[in-house]
């Protein structure tokens, strides 16, 4: 247990919140599935082969499946029921302006970035379809727009990897250290159960001094790169004449979870699960861009499915403002079903080798997913799996 609570919590008790526990995640918050082999992995409510994102998929869980009102996410995202939950708990927690406004709907004008919207799964892109529709019949106008030039720039000069690697054994040695814990974190890694999180950790903290990242390139990307590309995000927004962007939330819904990690099919092909879930929405979070995902409902494959709004850089307000306007034009999302299929029986993971090596297409003998799911105990779902 830590000596005190965070901030966010301190601020929800003093709000008279009540806190309910805490859910499993991702270990180490290093992926995008929540299956955690030393826990067991998240089982997505509305189907339980089914992963259920992440990182902080025990939070998405609690929530859809109306257990909780909302829920803190590892990045400190709040995760809630609606629009105006998420609004309810931004006053509380968060320090940017709170300058909300009516929108009417009608006038609204929506980047609409190409490149964001390419390569989508044949699962959602109906359900994109018409929730573009929508916005058009409430009078939305959808800017076209190519933000290629944006995305090179942040890969080549804002890779994820650098603020990782830099980031989080600086800032987990600090945490370790002044919560009173009497271990290393070389120590902790060892001890990591997640093979692909521990490999990742392993290349962080096992490395030499002078490996890339160094305090140089860090220093260049926060004081150099960092802020050109906050200024070319707004640049964006101003050239156009947007109140505000429209991208997926991800390109495609849920996959099994012994057929994820850590690669995922996409229109036929195998592609790496960060890249592809993560392809609309990692940007956002170095340059501090407010980002809201609105359900639409559910795509052709029963899984949840939504759109993504984007801002300014510290305009939480006014994406929220539009967020709660168009929330209406979509159906809600329905609930999962009362009976679960895992509901006498312990989810865990099996390790696997993964043999193929992500380059070209797989073959028939070579593994693409690092785990197979298996229950213990008896439920509905374990004699399925064993029949199949």
């Amino acid at each position: 247990m830590p000596c005190n609570s965070s901030t966010l919590v301190t601020r929800l008790l003093e709000a008279h919140g009540v806190v309910l526990g805490k859910t499993r995640m991702h270990e180490l918050a290093e992926g995008v599935t929540s299956i955690n082999v030393y826990g067991g992995p998240v089982l997505n409510p509305y189907n339980n082969t089914m992963h259920v994102g992440g990182s902080s998929g025990g939070t998405t869980a609690v929530v859809a499946m109306r257990m909780a009102a909302a829920g803190f996410c590892s990045d400190t995202g709040v995760n809630a029921r609606s629009v105006a939950d998420v609004k309810l708990f931004n006053d509380i927690f968060s320090d940017c302006p709170k300058a909300y406004r009516e929108v009417k709907v009608d006038g609204l004008r929506m980047g609409y970035p190409k490149n964001f919207w390419e390569d989508l799964g044949a699962e959602t892109t109906e359900a994109f379809e018409g929730a573009l529709d929508a916005l058009k019949r409430a009078g939305v106008e959808l800017v076209s727009m190519d933000m290629s030039l944006l995305v090179d720039f942040g890969n080549k000069h804002l890779p994820d990897h650098l603020f990782y690697a830099y980031e989080m054994p600086r800032e987990l040695s600090r945490y370790l250290f002044q919560h009173g814990y009497n271990i290393s974190l070389v120590d902790l890694v060892d001890k990591i159960a997640t093979p692909i999180v521990k490999d990742i950790m392993i290349t962080r903290t096992y490395k030499k001094l002078d490996s890339y990242p160094t305090p140089a390139d860090y220093a260049l990307a926060m004081n150099t790169y960092l802020p050109q590309l906050k200024a070319l995000w707004t640049q964006y927004h101003d050239t156009y004449q947007v109140d505000v962007l429209v991208v997926p939330s991800t390109p495609i819904t849920a996959r099994p979870i012994d057929d994820v990690e850590p690669y995922v099919n996409i229109n036929g092909r195998m592609d790496d699960n960060l890249e592809i879930y993560g392809r609309t929405h990692m940007i956002d979070c170095p340059l501090g861009v407010p980002g809201l995902s609105i359900p639409i409902g559910l795509a052709s494959d029963s899984m949840p499915i939504g759109i993504m709004l984007y801002g300014r850089p510290g305009a939480d307000a006014d994406v929220l403002s539009v967020g709660e306007a168009i929330e209406p034009l979509f159906a809600a999302t329905p609930p999962p079903p009362d009976a679960q299929q895992c509901s006498g029986c312990t989810p865990s993971v099996k390790v696997v080798n993964v043999t193929w090596d992500g380059v070209g297409t797989p073959l028939e003998t070579e593994t693409t997913s690092a785990y197979t799911l298996e229950f213990t105990g008896d439920c509905a779902m374990k004699r399925a799996s064993a029949a199949s």
